[in-house]
């Protein structure tokens, strides 16, 4: 009985899936932004610097909520606190 007990539960940890790595989620966030981007040479410069801007906050929110053990509302705060940064950024430099 031991051993059908090992059996299924060496079975069940090897058909999970894996929790992506915090490098891996910087990894897949910035590859959407690339993808995304490719849009940008239509934008205005208010709207680039704003775009800029959030997905700085967002890379840097994912790095520091990983840090404190809540990725997501690192990359919500962050993104929110980068897009009104590039906003602001925006309106002063041109």
């Amino acid at each position: 009985m031991q051993e059908l007990t090992q059996c299924a539960v060496a079975t069940s940890r090897q058909g999970g899936r894996r929790k992506p790595t915090p490098s891996r989620r910087l990894f897949m966030l910035l590859s959407a932004v690339a993808l995304l981007s490719t849009g940008c040479a239509e934008m205005t410069d208010a709207q680039r610097d704003t775009i800029i801007g959030g997905i700085a906050g967002a890379a840097t929110g994912i790095m520091i909520g990983t840090l404190g053990g809540n990725t997501a509302l690192g990359a919500g705060v962050g993104t929110g606190a980068g897009l009104l940064g590039g906003y602001i950024y925006s309106l002063n430099h041109h």
